[in-house]
């Protein structure tokens, strides 16, 4: 019985089967484009007839739209459609005809950000487009990146004067005309920082961005990953109100902390050293000045060790810091048996992303 009804239920699911859509005469990412624009890709062989032909008959402009983004202004397209027991078909074959060239950028920026070496760096690698089959996924891309640039260099107020794209059907010729006003460039202004767990002149150090200094995006995400990764905050939320019209962008930083203590608790088992427990304790504040401690203890029948370093923050707490530290160690096996103890301090000082860490070292074992 069962079996039974698994037949039936399978026999009244009917497969949703795509017609096919045959275009021939294209290659490469003008076939994409082509294929992307036109609607009759999304139909099934089960779809209304009237649905169909009225997608078939708006397949022509589809087409040219999608050959004209890629700078073919001379398609010529022959096309079929039939109709079967099961299902439906269309056949297009295209010949795109020439494809329009650059032959011509002129880009202008105006304003503060005209002698700006990152603005000059980049309408240098733009004027390459010259030469360059016509794209106007490409073009709209050069205006995405001066705007970008501008926003992340504090032009806050740039605007296009001028954007155009010229095209000379008959010649297969384009030109590409931009000019973009960036105005003057933004500063910051107040920077507010609202927390109350640790002294506002110890967390000041975490923040790279300073009234009256050039508005950066880099800066910005530079304060956030500081705060993030200072082992004190839960939350962290920097927001620049680029509203302003006096050309100062006030910063407000909301900062909520992390929970002051923290354990963690673990039992295991080893196959050298047995049944194990670990055990683990952090007070991420011992103070206002953001002293921190951090303490860890495992124990098992063969090794027992326990280690607990107070940290102090330095002058620059992203990269410096100073610890002194204690640990006790005991090994209890069938051979061997000892018991250690060691004092140390050391120094850390962050380098890069590549040797992150370079730690100055002095101890003392008993």
């Amino acid at each position: 019985m069962r079996a039974a009804f698994l037949s039936i239920t399978l026999c009244l699911i009917t497969p949703l089967v795509f017609a096919e859509v045959s275009i021939s005469g294209l290659e490469g990412k003008v076939k994409d484009n082509v294929r992307l624009m036109l609607s009759m890709e999304k139909l099934k062989c089960d779809a209304p007839e009237w649905k169909i032909r009225g997608l078939y008959a708006k397949a022509d402009q589809e087409i040219d739209e999608g050959l004209r983004a890629l700078g073919h202004y001379h398609g010529v397209v022959k096309k079929s459609l039939a109709f079967g027991k099961s299902c439906w078909q269309a056949d297009f074959t295209i010949n795109p005809g020439p494809r329009a060239y650059v032959n011509d950028v002129n880009i202008t920026i105006n304003g503060a950000a005209h002698n700006d070496p990152e603005f000059q760096s980049l309408r240098d690698s733009l004027l390459k487009t010259k030469g360059n089959p016509l794209d106007h996924g490409q073009y709209e891309r050069m205006k995405r990146r001066i705007e970008s640039l501008a926003l992340e260099r504090g032009y806050l107020k740039g605007t296009f004067t001028e954007n155009k794209l010229l095209i000379d059907k008959d010649l297969n010729k384009a030109q590409i005309k931009l000019v973009f006003d960036a105005g003057k460039r933004m500063v910051f202004g107040k920077i507010v920082v609202n927390q109350d767990i640790l002294n506002p002149e110890f967390v000041e150090k975490f923040i790279s961005i300073k009234s009256g200094e050039f508005y950066t995006i880099e800066q910005l995400v530079r304060t956030h990953n500081n705060l993030s990764q200072s082992f004190y905050f839960d939350l962290v939320d920097v927001r620049p109100d680029t509203e302003s019209d006096d050309y100062q962008v006030p910063v407000t930083i909301n900062l909520r902390p992390k929970k002051r203590h923290h354990f963690s608790f673990g039992v295991g088992f080893d196959t050298d050293i047995g049944p194990l427990i670990d055990a683990a304790y952090t007070n991420r504040r011992l103070n206002s000045r953001g002293h921190f401690l951090t303490s860890e203890l495992s124990l098992s029948p063969v090794l027992s060790t326990a280690v607990v370093e107070y940290n102090v923050p330095l002058h620059n707490p992203v990269s410096e810091s100073f610890s002194i530290g204690g640990g006790f160690k005991r090994e209890d096996t069938d051979s061997f048996n000892a018991t250690s103890a060691t004092l140390s301090g050391r120094l850390k000082h962050a380098l890069d992303s590549l040797n992150p860490h370079q730690d100055t070292f002095a101890g003392a074992r008993w």
